[in-house]
């Protein structure tokens, strides 16, 4: 299972990413054209887990945002 961090991300941020894409491949699968606040979105759903949901969504918000703004 890989997952792709966005640039800038720290080491605790890649980390965690590892970790919940390990703790849910198989209930929410992960696929790399998937964004993160889908995969957020799928395991507040699937898995009812709000704290991994609301980490994924904070997490893209802060770094699609700063994507953008360096273009």
């Amino acid at each position: 299972m890989s997952v792709m961090p966005f640039t800038g991300s720290t080491i605790e941020d890649m980390e965690q990413l590892r970790n919940l894409a390990k703790q849910y491949a198989r209930q929410v699968p992960f696929g790399l054209d998937w964004p993160v606040n889908f995969w957020a979105d799928k395991i507040g759903w699937e898995t009812e887990d709000q704290a991994a949901r609301v980490w994924l969504n904070h997490y893209f918000q802060t770094h699609s945002t700063a994507t953008e703004t360096k273009h």
